[in-house]
């Protein structure tokens, strides 16, 4: 089934099955998915203002360049989803589980994540710029050369996620735990890290340029050839490092 260039705001999908349908240029703002099952249909550059995802299926859909400013995922389930260079400005992932899904290049900007499960989802090349993910679980996903420019990782649990050449500048920590996460050549000038817990993290050749550990907890960490300059420490503990 083709619908290119369809305009379906305000729409319900209720349960719907949506096979291998392809809706290329659609527009869906207000338009609602909730139980919808997205199977492997086809969305490229469809715009979804203000849509509600909550406990969608997406299976093996493709979102490539498709926008979602505002949209609602809670509860939704991404299966093996791919969202290349789509934009999800503002969007709200409340409980969602990514699963499998791919958003290579994705942006992420005042995009808020809390309690949602990443998976082993990949996010190579994504932005979370102003993102909030306290309370996210990473698991194995994997944020290769990510960006997260101001984002807030509040209480999140980093899990055994890979994030190698990402950039955490002025990211904030507060209480995060980095459990097994590998954190390869990422860089995190001028971060915030209080309260974060770096139990048997692997710090491989990261930068903390400017960095404070406020209180951080660095139990069993693996520091490798990590770069401190300038890094406040203040009350850290470094048991076992």
């Amino acid at each position: 089934m083709g619908c290119a260039n369809a305009k379906l705001g305000s729409s319900k999908f209720g349960s719907s099955k949506f096979g291998d349908a392809k809706f290329g240029n659609a527009k869906f703002r207000d338009a609602k998915f909730r139980d919808a099952k997205l199977g492997d249909a086809k969305f490229g550059n469809a715009k979804f203002r203000d849509a509600k995802l909550g406990d969608a299926k997406f299976g093996s859909s493709k979102f490539g360049d498709a926008k979602f400013r505002d949209a609602k995922f809670r509860d939704a389930k991404f299966g093996n989803a791919k969202f290349r260079d789509a934009k999800f400005g503002s969007s709200k992932f409340g409980d969602a589980k990514l699963g499998d899904a791919k958003f290579g290049n994705a942006k992420f900007r005042d995009a808020k994540f809390g309690n949602a499960k990443f998976g082993s989802s990949k996010f190579r090349d994504a932005k979370f710029r102003d993102a909030k993910l306290g309370n996210a679980k990473f698991r194995d996903a994997k944020f290769g050369n990510a960006k997260f420019r101001d984002a807030k990782f509040g209480s999140s649990k980093l899990g055994n996620a890979k994030f190698g050449d990402a950039k955490f500048r002025d990211a904030k920590f507060r209480d995060a735990k980095l459990g097994n996460a590998k954190l390869g050549d990422a860089k995190f000038r001028d971060a915030k890290l209080g309260n974060a817990k770096f139990r048997d993290a692997k710090l491989g050749n990261a930068k903390f340029r400017d960095a404070k550990f406020r209180n951080a907890k660095l139990g069993d960490a693996k520091f490798g050839s990590s770069k401190f300059r300038d890094a406040k420490f203040g009350n850290a503990k470094f048991t076992n490092c």
